[in-house]
């Protein structure tokens, strides 16, 4: 409850300033969105074209003013089971970053 209204207080600062916020989890819709944004680049971990996400397990949050995107950043869940966080961290961005 605490995270809800914590949330619910920044949304209303954001529309106070003219913004508003879409969230989203329709895979489709989000590349669309995100070219929106002019980011040159995706993070390979969020990027749809590279990964096979699944309802419930990620989503986007996209900041507009009036029909503009203008920013956006995403969020997945990962059950990381008995895997450390930094060991799970340590062995995805080796592949997907290429380091």
């Amino acid at each position: 409850m605490d995270l809800t209204e914590r949330a619910a207080l920044h949304l209303a600062r954001l529309i106070k300033l003219g913004y508003d916020v879409l969230a989203s989890d329709d895979f489709a819709e989000i590349e669309t969105l995100v070219q929106q944004t002019g980011k040159p680049f995706r993070s390979p971990m969020f990027d749809t074209r590279r990964n096979d996400f699944t309802e419930g397990r990620a989503f986007w949050l996209f900041l507009k003013k009036g029909e503009t995107i203008v920013g956006g950043l995403a969020a997945q869940q990962i059950a990381l089971g008995q895997e450390s966080f930094e060991h799970y961290i340590r062995r995805t961005t080796s592949t997907q970053y290429n380091i």
